[in-house]
């Protein structure tokens, strides 16, 4: 229900505003956002002067949100190269450990879309999880191959060396992170679709990053 409110104090005038309450249902916030944001731009040449329209509630929120998420993994992944850098000692190495992040991200991407599900912020919390998880595997597999290059063996073998050692413990950590967060994916119970997001991305961007 519209509600119009106006008051004048002194010399301070305050605008009418109307509030338009607006609930989903069988819907994502996003998409409702996006049909707002295509009814304000046609509304607003409209407008009188000095009339304004502005997107409030959980989708303005959400939308600060998708911000700072990016922002953090941005900062994330400048972060642990920074630290592979002092770890390695080397500019090209913790590259080729961070070169499997981009397939596990496309995983991560490819289970939200064949499940249906939207892009929401527990997602990119779990697109933030995959890229810590299949990182920590390439450090692992990466350093191993590193160690035996240098001891004298040759690159190529020092690299099949590595996969086959680190093979049982990256699969290890894979799988019990996959097998933990099922349940979440399966989005049972009351509230359960909150978080499901995070657990089909984690579990998408496992399954290619651990090939990767």
């Amino acid at each position: 229900t519209p509600r119009l409110v106006s008051a004048s104090v002194g010399r301070l005038t305050l605008m009418p505003m109307i509030n338009v309450l607006v609930n989903t249902e069988d819907t994502d916030i996003g998409t409702v956002y996006k049909a707002a944001e295509k009814g304000i731009a046609e509304l607003k040449p409209r407008l009188m002067p000095g009339n304004s329209m502005r997107i409030l509630g959980q989708a303005d929120a959400m939308m600060h949100a998708y911000g700072d998420l990016f922002f953090g993994f941005a900062l994330a992944l400048f972060f642990i190269y920074l630290i592979m850098l002092f770890n390695f000692a080397s500019w090209v190495l913790p590259v080729i450990a961070l070169a499997g992040a981009p397939i596990a991200l496309s995983g991560a991407a490819f289970a939200l879309a064949l499940t249906g599900t939207t892009l929401s912020v527990p997602a990119l919390m779990g697109f933030i999880m995959v890229m810590g998880v299949s990182t920590a595997n390439s450090v692992l597999v990466t350093t191993f191959a590193r160690d035996q290059w240098l001891a004298g063996m040759d690159a190529i073998e020092a690299a099949r060396s590595a996969a086959t050692t680190r093979l049982r413990p990256v699969l290890m950590t894979a799988i019990t992170m996959i097998v933990g967060v099922v349940p979440m994916a399966l989005a049972a119970g009351q509230g359960g679709e909150q978080n499901a997001p995070l657990a089909r991305a984690v579990i998408g961007g496992l399954l290619l990053g651990t090939c990767a």
